[in-house]
Order: C-alpha cells, then structure tokens, then sequence
C-alpha cells in the first residue's frame, strides 16, 4: 500500500502536487492564545473582581461566536442567550502588534515550513455594547491577548493531539480578562438609568403640565452628541417624541434655532419643521430623520426653540424653550414604555 501511494504520487503531474503543499501547509501551524500579565494591576482586578461576585451575576448575550453554554458564568457575567439588556458583540477586524522579523516567516513559506516559523503578536480584542435602553453607541471595550502562531512542517503530525485553538478560543480569553471592565460598563448602564428614570417620572405623572417628552434629538454627527445640545456638521436632524397627554395630536411644528454661541447670539439662524403624524396618547411619533434641514450646518449648537402641538379637537399649545429644557430626556422608547405601563 505504501508503495502503491509513492508511486501515484511520483507519476503525478506537479501542478496535481500543489494541493498537497497547501494541505501540508494548513495541517502544520498550530495556534495558542494565552492572557498578558498585568503586573499590579491584577491586584486591583481581583479586588474587583470580590465586589462584582458578591452580587448576582449579571446576564448577558453576544452577537459572535464564543465557546460558552447557557447559564455558564465568567466571574460576574453569566450567558443568557435570551438577556437583551447587556449585548456584547466582538468586532470581526483585530488590531495587532509584533516585533517579529517578517522574513523569518517568509522563508518558512518558500520552504514549505521545512525551516520552522515562530510567530508573537499581541491583539487589541474591541467589545462594544448595545442596549435597547440607550439610544447611543456605548464606548468600546479593548482588551489585549496575546497570540503564539507555531509553523514547522513535522506538526502535522502532533497537530490532531495537540489542538488548534481557534479566534473564538481567544475570543473567550479576551472576555474573562476584560470582565471587570465589562461590569463596571454593566453597573454604570444601570446608574444611567435610574437617573434617567429620576428626570421621567416627574413628566409622566404630570401629562397635563408635560404634554409631550422630547426623548430623541440629535444631528447625525452622533459622535458630538450631548444630552443638553447638538455639536456638529450633520445637516440631517432626528427627532421623536412621546405624547404624555390624552389627546391625539395631529401635528407638530419643530422650530430650529442654529448659532455659533451657547446663548442667544445675533447671528443666529432658524428653521421650522412640520410633522403631520398622528400619535395617540401614549405612543411615540416616528423617529425619521429630516435631511438637510440643520438652517446652519456649519453651526456649532442647535438647539429646540419652540413647539407647537395641535390635536384632534381643534386645540392648540406652544412648548417655550424654557419649558422644552424640562421634558427633553433622552431616553430609548423602551425604557419610557416601561415605566408609562
């Protein structure tokens, strides 16, 4: 049988042999991942890490693949595959560094890993995290592991005993080691919350002095977005509203005011946008965007100056610029649903 291989492939055209080095070639790198010490900062995650485990662990659910069963638990985080609050997704490009000389793998390759190559690379893992509580982005998480890629020709042969470990692999080291700063991102989302809710339950309770709640106001510059203004270029707008009263309204009127100073300032620029959408009470108007109608795109502030509400029977109400700083609350429709039922 041995001889009967040698001869087939010895009477093989050679681009028939081509397939095999690229096998030989897949079958004899092997992969590790391992965690970089942090020194003396491991002091601070494992005190951390006792504050965080004497309470309930936390869920959570992931959009990438990670080699984790539901109910397993990594520290204070346990996978819930249903949990919505806490999403974390791992973004599929990764950041690395290394000082490996790069014709040490070349010459591995042209040789057909006959001369072995050893390669070290320290990867930059970016988790972001999304919630149907928030409206923006979360800051990204970055952790950093490190990756040992072995090639040499005689692997192949070690390889089926040994292992492979694969990116989920490192993406699981990655999450245990950034899990202190995934729960400190998890507590500070709850602490955003209960302030947020602080700000909405003054407004729901009162429907008739707060007819409406501007949950959503924003440029598409979202990286400048503040929560008592708009910075930036965008020259779309988004807006959405919740109506907090018991009237149906059947149109809004949006006045812009676009200025170059926080205050009143003469070269102030404005804008109005109609919006003739009808919302029930209790319901949020569509959340669209309204393009080019920043009056100033270049402006460094926008701002909400007035709104005129008319509803279905006929009656009419102006909100000042005083009065729309104390109902506007950004807030994901999800979290003033909740608390309006």
């Amino acid at each position: 049988m041995v001889i009967t291989l040698k001869l087939s492939l010895y009477t093989m055209t050679p681009y028939k042999y081509i397939p095999y080095f690229l096998l030989c070639l897949f079958l004899n790198c092997i992969t590790f991942y391992e965690r970089i010490p942090s020194g003396s900062s491991d002091k601070q995650k494992v005190t951390s890490t006792i504050k965080f485990q004497s309470q309930e662990p936390k869920p959570f659910s992931y959009e990438k693949d990670i080699p984790l069963l539901p109910g397993e638990t990594i520290g204070g985080l346990k996978y819930d595959p249903n949990a919505d609050f806490f999403k974390i997704n791992i973004e599929e490009k990764r950041k690395y560094k290394t000082n490996n000389s790069p014709f040490l793998c070349l010459i591995s390759i042209l040789t057909i890993t006959l001369v072995p190559c050893y390669y070290d690379a320290v990867e930059t893992i970016q988790f972001s995290v999304t919630s149907p509580y928030f409206f923006e982005k979360r800051k990204p998480i970055e952790q950093e592991i490190r990756k040992r890629e072995y090639a040499w020709l005689p692997l192949f042969l070690v390889i089926p005993f040994m292992g492979d470990k694969s990116p989920d692999d490192g993406n699981l080291l990655a999450l245990k080691e950034a899990e202190v700063k995934l729960l400190t991102e998890y507590s500070k989302m709850e602490s955003e919350i209960e302030e947020t809710k602080k700000k909405l339950k003054p407004l729901i309770k009162n429907p008739k002095k707060y007819a409406i709640i501007l949950n959503d106001f924003a440029t598409t510059d979202f990286s400048n977005q503040s929560y008592s203004f708009n910075i930036g270029t965008g020259k779309d707008i988004i807006i959405q509203i919740f109506n907090n009263s018991f009237k149906t309204i059947t149109r809004m009127k949006y006045h812009l005011a676009a200025t170059n100073s926080f205050f009143k300032s003469p070269n102030e620029v404005s804008e109005v946008i109609v919006n003739e959408e009808t919302i029930f009470p209790g319901g949020f108007s569509k959340n669209i965007f309204y393009a080019n109608r920043n009056p100033r795109p270049n402006s460094l502030y926008l701002f909400m100056d007035k709104i005129e509400i008319e509803y279905d029977d006929g009656s009419y109400e102006v909100i000042s610029k005083s009065a729309i700083n104390q109902i506007k609350v950004i807030s994901s429709p999800r979290l003033i649903d909740e608390l309006f039922k």
